[in-house]
């Protein structure tokens, strides 16, 4: 087995991501407290975030707090933002904890949060583009709130009663009754889909911190397998990521009281047989989200912990991997007198690209503030011969709709004469983006559109005079 060897690019590097936006108003200790935020992003490329804002009852912070959820999205990948809305106006009393958010394929967004003082209930509001619902209850937990969404836009939510795992799925219009996972001490850190919508789940037993694969299957409306994973030590946090193919990639954080470390796996779909383990990376917190890209690159996004000559330090850090081989570069990094929650990610496959926010706590001056980046996914775009591309695709644009200039990326299959051409609603082609002959691999251009009209335009991917795609794109001047 190689040995493998982590990359760390530098930590105060910042990996191409774009500045950071603040999205929230200055939360200024104690009288405003803002809770982790979470972020989605709908099938036309609009951004939903979201984050909990606790508020002093009575205007006096020894009465107690109590929470809003504030929400802001954004139509152009993240240059301009609607204003700040308060979407959860019936509540003067008692506090949020925890939240998520998912988008369907109509692009309605689905949110669940916690919300109480002791036991929480769990709520539901939808937006269906113009208004939010009333909250519905669906539930009680404590801890752990996830949910995911298949491509039956059957929405999964999972969580925490104490220390045994519930959960519910949403279908048709309705929330199912929430039931027990297995009879365990169960808690579950990440849940994700193969293609044939079987649910994959990772986690804990939490009687003896076990890290554990739980797998659901909606044909039969049952968990048909809960088992331990193979481990060597304590496991308190889990992140998983299933690929195109046959294999379920798995991530666990393994930690003992005095330090911690990543350890990746992975599991044939097939068979059931899991790889031999690796470790990479330490003083990571548990909480973690990982993804995977067309080119079957892993995608890990976790908090740093770590120590420097003046004292504890945080970052928070993406760390790239194929073929048990990382690197590992800083997104946002201060020095110790910023604190940084667990980043919260979504990711946008149709543009290829990462969409992230965090909360960041000023420790001297006791501010708090929610942030947003964005950066554009280049792995495999390099053309490298490890890199397999076997088929042609047409990317959407990015941003879309665009001002000026948006970015299109294409694979393509076998050396080919391409052609990339631009037309209108009349179809006349408007622009020649490339006219030339290209070897096997995956390209991306920007295109201008100064010379033209604002409107709805057309673009098209040809090799050797074959149509392989058509995309539609959208220019505002």
């Amino acid at each position: 087995m190689m040995i493998l060897l982590i990359l760390f690019t530098c930590l105060c590097a910042q990996d191409n991501w774009s500045p950071a936006r603040q999205l929230s108003r200055d939360g200024i200790y104690p009288s405003l407290n803002f809770g982790v935020p979470s972020i989605t992003v709908d099938n036309n490329g609009t951004i939903h975030v979201f984050w909990i804002l606790s508020l002093e009852i009575d205007g006096d912070w020894h009465n107690g707090f109590y929470s809003q959820i504030e929400y802001r999205r954004s139509t152009d990948g993240g240059l301009t933002w609607s204003v700040t809305e308060n979407i959860t106006p019936e509540y003067t009393e008692h506090r949020i904890n925890y939240m998520k958010a998912v988008c369907d394929s109509e692009n309605n967004v689905h949110l669940v949060y916690m919300r109480g003082s002791e036991g929480y209930e769990v709520l539901y509001k939808k937006y269906d583009g113009s208004t939010w619902s009333e909250p519905e209850l669906i539930g009680y937990g404590s801890s752990y709130l996830r949910m995911n969404i298949d491509k039956d836009d059957r929405i999964y939510a999972t969580w925490m009663i104490g220390r045994e795992a519930y959960f519910t799925y949403f279908e048709n219009g309705t929330w199912s009754d929430y039931t027990r996972i297995g009879t365990g001490e169960y808690g579950i850190d990440d849940i994700d889909f193969d293609n044939n919508d079987f649910l994959y789940a990772v986690g804990s037993c939490w009687a003896d911190l076990t890290p554990y694969l739980f797998i659901y299957d909606k044909m039969v409306e049952s968990w048909i397998r809960i088992e331990e994973m193979p481990n060597d030590t304590l496991e308190f946090g889990a992140a998983c990521a299933v690929s195109n193919k046959d294999t379920l990639f798995i991530n666990n954080s393994f930690r003992t009281y005095e330090n911690s470390k990543d350890i990746h796996l992975n599991m044939d779909m097939n068979t059931g047989a899991y790889s031999s383990s690796y470790e990479y990376g330490d003083k990571n917190a548990p909480d973690r989200e990982m993804y995977i890209d067309q080119n079957g690159y892993l995608h890990l996004f976790e908090t740093h912990f770590y120590t420097d000559d003046i004292g504890d330090d945080t970052s928070i850090i993406h760390s790239t991997g194929k073929n048990e081989v990382w690197e590992t570069a800083a997104i946002d990094s201060s020095n110790e007198d910023f604190s940084y929650s667990s980043p919260n990610v979504a990711f946008d496959k149709a543009t290829n690209r990462f969409y992230l926010t965090y909360y960041k706590f000023d420790k001297i001056n006791k501010i708090g503030r929610i942030f947003f980046r964005s950066k554009q996914n280049t792995t495999g775009i390099d053309n490298n011969d490890d890199i397999l591309v076997n088929n042609y695709a047409l990317e959407q644009n990015y941003p879309n709709p665009f001002n000026n200039q948006t970015q299109i990326s294409y694979n393509i299959a076998n050396q080919s004469h391409v052609e990339l051409s631009v037309f209108n609603t009349k179809g006349q082609i408007v622009a020649m983006i490339v006219k030339s002959k290209q070897n096997k691999g995956n390209y991306s251009v920007f295109f201008n559109a100064d010379n033209l009209n604002s409107g709805v335009y057309y673009y098209q991917l040809k090799t050797d005079g074959i149509l392989r795609s058509i995309k539609r794109m959208i220019y505002l001047k």
